[in-house]
């Protein structure tokens, strides 16, 4: 995986954690606080830099927090911070699309099958 694609997956987990003064990732008392770590904050600085990044970057590691940080500007006035919150939108449309590639890789569904063939009955559309 390139460096890019591993700095999308992190901002991505990040917006599913919410912000840092109520996520909780694991335990309901593991609060999420900002950490730097000098590895992974040198590729988000080469992103903001080289590609005009602007967001909050999350790793994990076996449950473990290893970086939180925000980079860029979340507004003319202000800095992104690890609580900065942002409208989603319609990023998840890339990661849906690829689950469903990786799915139809494996076998477990068809593109060209009918949406009804993976839904329970009662979601299913009358013919």
């Amino acid at each position: 995986m390139n460096r890019r694609t591993i700095l999308a997956i992190s901002c991505a987990l990040l917006f599913q954690a919410g912000s840092a003064e109520s996520a909780t990732i694991g335990h309901s008392d593991a609060v999420v606080r900002e950490i730097s770590d000098g590895r992974m904050d040198a590729i988000a600085r080469e992103a903001v830099a080289k590609e005009h990044f602007t967001g909050v970057v999350l790793v994990m590691q076996r449950g473990r927090i290893l970086h939180a940080r925000g980079y860029g500007l979340a507004s003319v006035h202000r800095a992104n911070s690890f609580d900065t919150k942002f409208h989603v939108g319609s990023i998840t449309k890339e990661f849906t699309a690829t689950a469903i590639m990786q799915l139809a890789e494996q076998g477990a569904l068809r593109l060209d099958g009918r949406i009804n063939a993976y839904l329970p009955l009662k979601y299913r559309a009358a013919r």
